[in-house]
């Protein structure tokens, strides 16, 4: 599964939205189809470990433990939804041209990585500008923008659900690479799924190890 494991791994360490970024980079270029595209979107999109660890569980709940629960959540539930999205059908072999330079190839990567970083920030802008226009409950903020809301959750179970779930923000940010429009509802649902079971998973091991209870 070499050919999808460079989106996964890139939503892992890099944080939204790159991993997205990375499978619509592979729908367009014919290395994968539209089908498996809408769902490694919802595996490969994922908060990166620095937020999660640092500034979650040592930022939020004042413990590095909390936080190392907390990434653990997002790399059980991702990376059980990915392994089983490799297993449905083999990859559409990946085919690089020889002639491209490195040259050429690391300006594409500035390029992706900087498109990113302002597909990122302009929906982060947008969304806490609504956010301030819109009657959202403050206990809702963070399923609307999860960068802003998470900050206010009392539990690690809630804090689970809103990293794996993401919030509108950032489905608006990864729908934003597919040409057409994306894969929003299986996306939004399956997002929904991954977050109940991250914060039932962070929920029993509070319950039987009494890990970093809150």
């Amino acid at each position: 599964a070499a050919g999808i494991s460079s989106p996964y791994l890139a939503g892992i360490l890099g944080g939204y939205p790159l991993g997205a970024q990375c499978v619509a980079g592979m729908l367009d270029e014919g290395r994968t189809d539209s089908e498996r595209a809408a769902w490694l979107v919802c595996f490969c999109n994922n908060p990166g470990p620095a937020f999660v660890i640092s500034g979650i569980g040592q930022g939020v709940f004042g413990s590095m433990k909390a936080g190392l629960l907390l990434e653990g959540s997002v790399l059980a539930v991702s990376g059980l939804g990915y392994l089983l999205t490799c297993a449905r059908r083999k990859d559409t072999p990946s085919v690089v041209a020889s002639e491209e330079s490195l040259v050429r190839s690391l300006t594409a990567s500035v390029a992706s990585g900087a498109e990113g970083m302002v597909v990122l920030t302009g929906y982060i802008v947008l969304f806490r500008a609504l956010g301030a226009v819109l009657p959202i409950p403050s206990a809702a903020a963070g399923l609307f923008e999860m960068s802003g809301g998470i900050f206010s959750v009392k539990s690690l179970p809630q804090a689970a659900f809103l990293l794996n779930f993401g919030g509108l923000c950032v489905m608006a940010q990864a729908m934003s690479f597919f040409k057409n429009g994306g894969f929003a509802l299986r996306y939004i649902l399956c997002k929904l799924v991954l977050g109940g079971l991250a914060a039932t998973l962070v929920k029993i091991c509070q319950e039987i190890w009494k890990f970093c209870a809150v």
